[in-house]
Order: C-alpha cells, then structure tokens, then sequence
C-alpha cells in the first residue's frame, strides 16, 4: 500500500478508475495517482475528473429511481482490472512489455463497453463531379429505405455490382451520404480489399477496426472471429447505423462484417456478384452498368467544361465513345482535358483513337472495356513529365494499400519536397487519389498499369533498389518509433540504426545499406509523434513485412517486426504481432540467426499468454530460452523465463512460477538492468501474493521500488505501487 500526504492509494481503486469510473475518487486521492505517473501536466486532468465526478453523480441518481422497492444493489467486484486506454492518446502510459509481465487481472474479452457508444463518422468524402445513376440511387433507397411507417423486420442488404472502375464506390458513398440523417447513430467503412494487388483483409481485421471505432478498449477485444462478431453484433443492436463495405471479394469476406439488428443497412460493393449473400443471407443485388452517352457527356462537361464540350458535339461523343462510358476512364480523359484549355476535344479525342487503336490489336471482343481502360490510362501517362512518370511507375511497386510523401521519397530515391511535388502532378491529373495530407492511393487498376509499366520500363536492378529502399525505410524508422515508445526496451539484436555526426549505419552483418541522399528515416521527438506514424503506417508496416519476405529479403522481414513489438504490445494488435513474428522467425530460420529467433519467439509467447492460449506461449517461450541459454544471451534468458513463469501463473502452477522468476532474478542482478531486474521483481512478488505469503511480498515491491526509483522510469514506479496497494 502506497501513501503520498497521509493518503492512501490502493491498487483496486486505480483500476477502477481507469477502467470503468464506476469509482471516482476524491482529486486529492487521484492526483497521488498523477504523480506516481509523473504525468501531471499531461492532461487536464481537473476537468476530466469534475465530468467524471458529474456522470458518476448522474448514473447513480438513475440507479436510484430505476431501483423497485425490495431490490438490492448488485456487487461491485473489488477485483483489480487492467488499465483502460488513457482520455488522452498521447498521455504516457505503462511500458508495453511491462504490462504483459505484470498479471495484472484483465477484463474477460467480448464483454461490451459500459456508457454509450461514439458516433462513428468513417464515410469517406462525397464524390466531386457526381453524375447521374438515379435509377441506382432510387434502387438503393427502395431496397434500404422504408417510409411506411412500418419498423423493420429484419436488418436489409444491398450488394452493387459491376465491371471494374463502372462507379461502385461512387454510388455507394454518394448514396450513403445522402441518408446519413436517417442513421444518426453512425456510418462505418472499410475497404476489404477484395480485389488489391496484395492480400485482402481479413474479417477478423476488419471486426477488430470497426470494433475499435466503436470504443471497445483492446484488451476487451476477442482472438477468434466468431467472438469478434458476436461482440460487433452485440454493440449494434438497436441502432441505426449504416455499414459501407467496399470492394469485397466473395461472400465469406462479408458475412461476419452483417450486424444482426433490423435497425442496420448494409452496403456492399464488388466486382463478384455475391450471389451466397443473395441466396442465403436476403440480399438485394443492384448492378451498376457502364454510364448511359447522356450521362458520359454530362460528366465531361461537368468536368471539362460545358461550354467546350457545346463547342465540339461530335469529338465530345467520340471521347466518351473511346472511354466506353466507364465513370474511371471518362474522369481521366476529362482531367487531361481540362488541364490543356489550348487543345480542341477533336485533338485529344484523335490521340485517344490512335492509342486506342493499337491497343484494340491485341484484344478480343470480349475485352473492349478493359482496352478502353488501358488506353486512357497509356494516354494520361504518357501526358507526364519524364520524372513524374517515373514516379507512377514505381508507386506500383509499393506493397501497401496508400503511401506517404516521406515513403515516396525513399521509394524514388528524391528528396520529400520533389516526390511531393510529382505526387501533386500525378493528383491533378487523377492518375491517384490524395487521401489526407501527404497520403496518396492508387486504384487497384492503376497499380497493375504502373507495375506493368515499371516492368516494361525500369531495369531488374532499378526495381528492386527502388523496393528495397523503401523497405528499409520502414525499418528504420519503425525503429526511431520504438525507441520513443519503449526507451527501456533493448534494441533489435546484431543492427545498429541511428544518426551519428549526420550519418545512418545500418549493422553490416545483416547486409541492409544505409539510406540514399535525401531519403533519410523520419525523426520523432514526442512520443505523440511516434505513435501517430505508426497507426497511419500500419497496414504499410505490416505489408512491408510480408512484401519482404516475398522477395527474399529476410533481413528486414526478421527484423521489422521486432522493431514494432511495442506498439503493435501497446495498441493490442494481436493479430498484427502473430502473423509478422511469424514471418519473421520463419527469415530468420533462413538467416540461420538464432538471436532473432528467440526475440521472435519470445514476442509469440507473450502474445499467445494475453490471448490465454497457454499452451502455445509456453512452447515459444521455451523455445526461446533453449537458443538463449545455447548463445549466451543472458538477458534474453532471463525474458523467457519470466514469460514463462506468467504462463504458469495463470495456470495455477505457482511453484514452478516461483522458481523460473528467481532464476530470471538471479541473471538480472548478474547483468545489472534495472528494466529485467524491476520485471523479476515484480513477478516474484505478485506469486507470494498469489500464494497469500503476504509479508514476502511486500518485501518485494519494496525492494522493486528502490531499482526503479534509481532510475526514470515512472511506469515501473506506478505498477510497484498498484501491486504494493493490491498486497
């Protein structure tokens, strides 16, 4: 039990607060708890407690008029719960690796969030230069939308259909946008990528974003899919909500995204018509068809300019006729237009022909959309500047779903400000699509286009030296983000990355170059910083992982996960952290580098202990410690074996628990770490509380106290007093 000014601070009331603010305390009282964090000026945190104060005031005056005569309150259990995510996102919290070492109770995942949810507002921006598809809309709203009066029976579903780049997703997103008032309760999207160059997404992963958006702290958040979707379904019952699913790829992919609730709509798109969804789950099928030449003419014209097109009737015809009155080619040729007031329509609608021509050579009947497609896209390219082409081609090279301006760079081998420059040029003729401040995105179409442009223009030797800098982009600056979000943590084994005098070095003996000119890593300062480019970089990072693999590059793919450990720990991204340390292990089995190995499998193990999969933590953390014991390395040695005293923690098997932490004690006194010697600290004190030697115990967060404290480390300090408070 701590005490700060004759207060006492006991573990359960921290939790609680954190948790669920079923019990607020006095701000006298929390504020020891502040302090203890050393993250008094991290918040405002009066006016968090004043509102905390208010609801809790609120609930219970409701508790109390709800309550029938003869009714007893239930319980509040005392039982410690694992922290909830700090109000604000950039307040420092307890060190990943530390919270995975502390057996601190957690809440059961699957369980709902106490409260009412957020409204999620994901819709991407309503298409510019939207036109026609009334029919479509009236469709939709028919399908979807009840005037009756009548409250519906059962949750609707319409999939939209149709060729590639025909307008599905403009159709969706403009049609969702139009009756958001009907669904005040939120929107969600997501893009399962069911047709990208690379893997598409998960159900799984797609539960756990929306899942997140809805509020559910991490650790509530289920392994398996069937408890992801059960909780998805839990928390959308009764509301009205709209749900955009985009660009999925068969019936499978959607099935766990439905919400069980009348209240919902679902939209789905694909170029797949789904038709499981239409058989078995009620679905309504709405195809989209290639634009009718009123309203091919009428996009021209809203985009070009009406009068130019009133000009020229018959070029403007020919122009939509070559674009095969596809919304994707039609917006391309009408930018180009645009962007050459000097050209008549009759010039560039001869240049399309002359493309378009020595492309239909090559095709069959049965592929005029896909030529006309090919055209205009050879005939926007070809439009660019010799730099600016390049950086098309290269942009299909890139594994990721988007890209920064900062990747880019590395990718092209420029500086940021020329790649931004080239990528604004590539926007303005539509050739990508910004998606936020120095992010980009490709079509799925136009990323094969630019892969196969960089094949038929760009040497063998250019491509994979344009892959590889950006892959080992990634890696080093996921590495500048680990060591703000885990100082204490030691580094990624046998490499070095860090500026030295104005130099990167990456350590030779994983054969990794150091950055070209103008390209170098990104610097963090805050913490803030570092954890925001992570979860912007995250689908990136994690198809830098795979993408590397692929190509045989085991240097990066074994040593980047390693590097994202921590905020793939820190942000409960299990998923993420199991399949790249898979990866991982798996180039460092070619590598044959038996350190990286053990990190690899020391990071499964403690992921499978907070997923409860015991038996899997304890085969990886017993594999790890046989490599360590077999190299030498002692501090990876004593890692293991408190991960594998957690394991035997939960399973009841104290005395071994007890053992395998004093030894872990015995190395880190050895090695004298004040991070591994406050973990084995911990852990033999939480078992002689587990096995009610009290007196013990305490003895040992005391003595935990006197390491962390000659050092600075606030987090250390907070979980000895929460385990001091609990004894």
């Amino acid at each position: 039990m701590a005490s700060a000014a004759g207060l006492e601070l006991a573990g359960s009331t921290i939790a609680g607060w954190f948790e669920t603010w079923s019990v607020v305390p006095a701000w006298e009282k929390f504020e020891v708890l502040l302090k203890a964090l050393a993250a008094e000026k991290d918040a405002d945190w009066r006016t968090l407690h004043h509102a905390a104060l208010t609801a809790d005031r609120r609930r219970k005056q409701e508790e109390r008029r709800r309550k029938k005569p003869g009714e007893h309150p239930t319980p509040v259990s005392a039982e410690p719960l694992a922290p909830h995510r700090a109000p604000d996102r950039h307040s420092p919290v307890l060190d990943p690796t530390l919270a995975a070492m502390s057996w601190v109770v957690a809440v059961p995942p699957g369980q709902a969030p106490a409260g009412p949810l957020p409204v999620v507002r994901q819709l991407p921006m309503d298409v510019a230069h939207f036109t026609g598809r009334d029919a479509e809309l009236t469709a939709l709203d028919a399908r979807l939308i009840h005037d009756d009066g009548r409250r519906p029976t059962a949750m609707a579903i319409a999939v939209i259909t149709g060729t590639a780049g025909v307008g599905k997703t403009a159709l969706a997103v403009r049609w969702a946008h139009r009756v958001r008032d009907r669904f005040p309760e939120g929107q969600l999207f997501v893009n399962p990528r069911g047709y990208d160059s690379g893997p598409p997404m998960a159900p799984e992963q797609a539960l756990e974003e929306f899942l997140r958006a809805l509020d559910v702290p991490a650790e509530r958040i289920p392994a398996g899919l069937g408890a992801r979707a059960a909780l998805y379904r839990s928390l959308l019952d009764g509301r009205r909500v709209v749900i955009v699913l985009d660009n999925a790829n068969a019936a499978e992919q959607v099935r766990p995204l439905l919400p069980g609730s009348a209240t919902c709509r679902v939209v789905v798109t694909s170029r797949s018509r789904l038709s499981g969804l239409i058989a078995h789950d009620g679905a309504s099928r709405v195809t989209v068809d290639l634009l009718p030449p009123a309203e091919a003419i009428a996009l021209l014209g809203d985009v070009i300019a009406d009068h130019r097109v009133a000009a020229e009737p018959e070029s403007t015809v020919q122009l939509a006729s070559r674009c095969a009155y596809l919304p994707l080619a039609l917006r391309l040729a009408a930018e180009r237009a645009a962007a050459h007031p000097h050209l008549t329509l009759a010039e560039l609608a001869g240049e399309l022909t002359v493309v378009h021509d020595r492309l239909d050579l090559l095709a069959t009947a049965e592929e005029d959309e896909a030529t006309a497609l090919r055209a205009v896209f050879s005939w926007s390219y070809q439009a660019l500047a010799p730099p600016a082409a390049r950086v098309f081609r290269l942009l299909g090279l890139h594994a990721g779903p988007d890209i920064s301006t900062w990747a880019t760079a590395a990718l092209t081998n420029t500086t940021p400000t020329a790649a931004r420059r080239r990528l604004e040029t590539l926007a303005g003729t539509h050739l990508i699509e910004e998606t936020g401040k120095d992010r980009y995105r490709l079509h799925d179409l136009l990323r094969v286009y630019a892969a196969e442009r960089a094949t038929a223009e760009d040497s063998d030797a250019d491509r994979a030296a344009a892959v590889r800098r950006v892959l080992i982009w990634y890696l080093q600056t996921g590495d500048g983000a680990d060591r703000i979000l885990n100082p204490h943590r030691r580094r990624v084994p046998g490499w070095t990355v860090g500026s030295a005098d104005g130099s990167w070095t990456v350590g030779s003996a994983d054969g990794l170059d150091p950055p070209a000119l103008g390209c170098a890593p990104l610097e963090f300062t805050t913490y803030g910083q570092a954890l925001d480019w992570c979860e912007a970089e995250r689908a990136n990072l994690v198809a830098a992982i795979r993408h590397a693999a692929q190509l045989g590059e085991h240097g990066v793919a074994s040593k980047l996960p390693l590097a994202l450990r921590s905020f793939f720990n820190l942000r409960k991204y299990w998923a993420d952290l199991i399949s790249t340390h898979h990866i991982g292990l798996t180039a460092a089995l070619h590598l044959h580098d038996r350190e990286a190995q053990a990190w690899s499998r020391g990071g499964l193990g403690m992921a499978y202990l907070d997923l409860r999969q015991y038996d899997e933590a304890l085969d990886h953390c017993q594999r790890a410690l046989h490599i360590c014991q077999d190299i030498g390395d002692s501090w990876g040695e004593a890692v293991a074996l408190l991960g594998l005293a957690k394991a035997y923690v939960h399973l009841g098997r104290y005395n071994e628990a007890l053992d395998h932490s004093q030894q872990a004690l015995r190395i880190c006194q050895d090695i004298s770490d004040p991070w591994s010697h406050t973990f084995a600290l911990l852990a033999i004190g939480i078992i002689h509380r587990k096995l009610t030697h009290f007196n013990d115990a305490l003895d040992y967060f005391q003595r935990t106290l006197t390491v962390v404290r000659s050092v600075h480390y606030p987090a250390g300090k907070a979980m000895t007093l929460h385990n001091l408070g609990d004894t």
